[in-house]
């Protein structure tokens, strides 16, 4: 678990848009990002949804801090049916197959939902953060805005 520990550098990943378009998680580094790793068939994930939305519309606008949701699935279509009905108001990206395997790896992910944190300089902040249901999770990521600089 050294390899995820805070304050070393976040393990990149090769991210697919709805539309198709490819680009990297480090393309995101230089704000505070919470990243949720989730799947349409985990049950667990779809019940953070309401709350990742109270969460990111809460910090809608506050510059230091953006949210993304990496989803892990076989099914694309699954996926991009799952954003057609919900409308999440924040970045959607999909690995691939061969790339969540590999990114579900390096970061130690035996189970999902997981939830990262990145500090703005690419650096873990934490491996294996607060769900967005977590009573706290607001007054942790406004400490966690703090300690960014």
């Amino acid at each position: 678990m050294n390899k995820t520990a805070k304050g070393t550098d976040a393990i990149d990943a090769i991210l697919e848009n709805p539309e198709g378009k490819t680009c990297r998680l480090s393309d995101f580094f230089g704000k505070f990002t919470y990243i949720d790793v989730w799947a349409t068939w985990c049950g667990p994930c779809c019940a953070e949804i309401p709350y990742l939305e109270k969460l990111a519309a809460h910090f809608e606008g506050d510059g230091r801090i953006q949210f993304i949701s990496l989803s892990v699935d076989a099914d694309k279509k699954a996926w991009l049916a799952k954003l057609e009905k919900d409308r999440p108001g924040w970045p959607q990206f999909i690995l691939s197959r061969n790339e969540a395997k590999r990114f579900m790896e390096a970061w130690g992910i035996s189970g999902i939902p997981r939830f990262i944190m990145i500090d703005k300089n690419g650096k873990i902040f934490a491996a294996d953060a607060s769900r967005p249901s977590d009573e706290n999770i607001i007054s942790t990521l406004e400490a966690a805005l703090v300690d960014d600089k």
